[in-house]
């Protein structure tokens, strides 16, 4: 398997023994493929698409919390350039100087959880679970906010 997803065995590991290594769902269009962690509630419709895979430039592999499946509207993204790299081509001297820092796709490994499902908490978040967060939160339980005015800014986020 270690040959298959290019992922070091310590990893697999970890993996297996978490019980996630077993949830990842094949890809059958690719010759059965393992997708990612991220692709583990495709099936439930509860993912998020991986913009770096569907343009063939994801370097996580099995290790990404965003899915690899094809989804229903996918088309190429253009991926934003940051605000500083924007102001640097720009020549735009009023922004003031930020920190150089190289931005590599691999820095940022998934997660993986420690909890019952073995689920990111990105792949489990829908509106009930935010208005839920929301409703705790102080700011936005401010006096006079009633739990359905919560719910209606958890499902603006959600959109």
């Amino acid at each position: 398997m270690h040959v298959e997803t290019g992922v070091p065995p310590e990893e697999l590991a970890k993996l297996n023994a978490k019980g996630l290594l077993r949830r990842i769902p094949r890809d059958e269009q690719q010759q059965g493929m393992l997708t990612s962690i991220g692709s583990v509630t495709h099936s439930k419709g509860e993912c998020w698409p991986c913009l770096f895979w569907f343009r063939g430039t994801c370097s996580k592999s099995i290790r990404c919390g965003h899915c690899h499946f094809v989804h229903a509207g996918s088309k190429h993204k253009r991926i934003r350039p940051s605000k500083s790299l924007r102001a640097k081509l720009r020549g735009d001297q009023s922004t003031p100087p930020v920190q150089d820092v190289q931005y590599d796709h691999n820095d940022f490994d998934a997660e993986v959880p420690d909890d019952d499902d073995g689920l990111s908490p990105m792949s489990r978040r829908t509106p009930q679970a935010k208005a839920m967060v929301l409703s705790t939160d102080p700011l936005t339980m401010a006096p006079g906010r009633s739990t359905a005015q919560v719910n209606c800014v958890a499902t603006r986020m959600s959109l």
